[in-house]
């Protein structure tokens, strides 16, 4: 039975490690933009170039694949709560959290492009930040 159960969480890993790759492919468009962090516990992460926090560059968003799923984490919508008005119904019923969105099957073309679609406004708007308008921003919260 022990051997039954590991194939098993096999097999799930690696399908959510495949949703991962699929997650991932959107935040491609923006690898050259960013710095890129790979291998660490959020899995692929890009980090902005223009603004830091505590001297460490702002993180943007992430890929990462989980026991049950794979995760699409995009911090600005933490950071400006009123992007989560752009989401869609469809990709807000996959929303953990403030700033996350879960999958257990690559995204349809709806939610991909749904997710390309909050993810070039959330990019825009980091792109815009500075360290002190981050340092300001946080203060209000």
């Amino acid at each position: 039975m022990a051997g039954t159960a590991t194939k098993k969480s096999v097999k799930a890993k690696h399908r959510f490690e495949d949703v991962a790759n699929e997650l991932k492919k959107i935040l491609g468009a923006y690898a050259g933009k960013c710095q890129v962090s790979e291998g660490t516990s959020m899995g692929y992460a890009l980090l902005m170039k223009n603004a830091s926090y505590k001297g460490k560059p702002l993180f943007f968003a992430a890929t990462r694949a989980g026991k049950a799923y794979a995760s699409f984490h995009l911090m600005p919508l933490y950071v400006f709560p009123e992007l989560v008005e752009r989401v869609s119904p469809e990709l807000r019923r996959r929303m953990q959290g403030k700033a996350c969105f879960n999958f257990s099957t690559p995204p349809d073309k709806t939610l991909t492009a749904d997710l390309k679609k909050i993810t070039k406004v959330g990019f825009d708007k980091f792109s815009e930040l500075t360290s002190e308008k981050v340092k300001d921003l946080l203060k209000r919260s």
